[in-house]
């Protein structure tokens, strides 16, 4: 298994900061916006690059991602499976 990435915590921070800056909404023309997220992640490392090695993999991990976050409800974060365990160091499940 890969080691735990010790940016996991500051990933987890910007994106909730994300979600903190857009979810109280915003008076715009007399009228409030309210605005919510679904952020989808997938990540590059290179001594395990699980989620792919081309842009194009990476984007559609991504993808993956965000369509599980919508699904869950408003204002979710997820993570592509392979990039969540490997920053947690835990083994991918199959």
């Amino acid at each position: 298994a890969a080691p735990p990435d010790p940016h996991h915590h500051l990933l987890a921070r910007v994106m909730q900061s994300i979600l903190n800056v857009l979810g109280p909404g915003y008076e715009v023309g007399g009228h409030v916006l309210q605005m919510t997220a679904h952020i989808g992640v997938s990540r590059f490392r290179e001594d395990s690059p699980k989620d792919g090695c081309e842009l194009a993999q990476l984007l559609g991990a991504a993808d993956a991602a965000v369509y599980e976050a919508k699904c869950a409800g408003r204002d979710g974060v997820r993570m592509h499976p392979q990039a969540a365990s490997e920053m947690a160091g835990e083994p991918p499940a199959v």
